[in-house]
């Protein structure tokens, strides 16, 4: 039994561990640099080299992690078969650069972005003159992605990105049924690293305004495919209705002749077929305004 045991903590300390290669990398020279890999190297070396006319060496995974062994980097792995180095293009992307920011910035609430990095896929000494810079459909969901820009004549050039950001989204506290409203019982907002989501995260929550539409596990991320509207009216259901004035408090039972969430007005009907306009202010219950 121990002997199992410190094999799970061996493996599970080997598995936390690695740093995985990515799949390209972009280098500033011919010289492919140790440091183009590896971050704060102390005693930087060249590891390979790109032909003269040549933009780009691609390279086995497994002989770059042999490589960096001999250096003394033991911690690396691989989850592709090649690593593509590229030279990085001399060229302003700035304008580009701006253009993400602004894109991440409108649709993430309280969004904290630390850095983006573009680069282009090829290798170019200069942009066009004018052109207009365009996000990918769903670019949003992750942390990294595909921009591209177009010039006057519609030539369309093509960039990766990666964008450095903390954003702030609604964990469940505990296992949520279907239908149940939630609320600061039951979620809780967290801050965390944006990376990669299957839907938009909720941004925002508002007082007794929506529910779930399915069952959620405890610590999951809630998407805007998880929640829907809490109807505290429901058409044709009887609600309390209030109505206050200077001079007295006046107080009856109407019909719903709408759905409403809170604070939203809707119409309802009174026993003598009368119909006004009131206002939802919790469950089966509006006031007059």
């Amino acid at each position: 039994m121990l002997k199992y045991l410190l094999f799970f903590i061996l493996f599970s300390l080997k598995l936390f561990s690695d740093a995985y290669l990515q799949e390209s990398y972009y280098v500033k020279s011919d010289d492919i640099k140790l440091s183009d890999i590896v971050s704060n190297v102390k005693d930087d070396a060249t590891l390979y080299s790109i032909q003269t006319g040549k933009y780009t060496k691609r390279v086995k995974s497994k002989e770059l992690i042999a490589l960096l062994k001999k250096h003394g980097f033991k911690e690396y792995d691989s989850k592709h078969h090649y690593v593509k180095f590229i030279k990085k293009s001399p060229i302003d992307v700035s304008k580009i650069k701006k253009n993400v920011l602004s894109y991440y910035e409108k649709i993430y609430k309280d969004i904290k972005i630390n850095g983006v990095e573009v680069n282009y896929r090829g290798y170019i000494q200069t942009l066009p003159e004018n052109y207009s810079v365009h996000m990918q459909s769903k670019n949003y969901l992750r942390r990294d992605g595909t921009v591209f820009i177009k010039s006057d004549t519609n030539k369309e050039l093509f960039f990766d990105f990666k964008i450095d950001a903390l954003i702030h989204v609604y964990r469940a506290r505990n296992d949520i049924k279907k239908d149940a409203e939630l609320s600061s019982l039951n979620i809780i907002k967290k801050s965390i690293i944006l990376d990669k989501f299957n839907a938009m995260p909720l941004q925002e929550l508002k007082k007794a305004t929506v529910q779930s539409k399915h069952n959620i596990q405890k610590d999951a991320i809630l998407t805007t495919r998880d929640v829907e509207k809490l109807y505290l009216v429901k058409r044709g259901s009887n609600i309390n209705v209030v109505l206050d004035s200077s001079n007295l408090s006046i107080s009856f039972t109407a019909e719903a002749l709408d759905n409403g969430c809170y604070g939203e007005f809707i119409r309802v009907e009174k026993s003598d077929g009368t119909r006004i306009r009131v206002k939802v202010t919790k469950k089966q219950s509006g006031e007059v305004k």
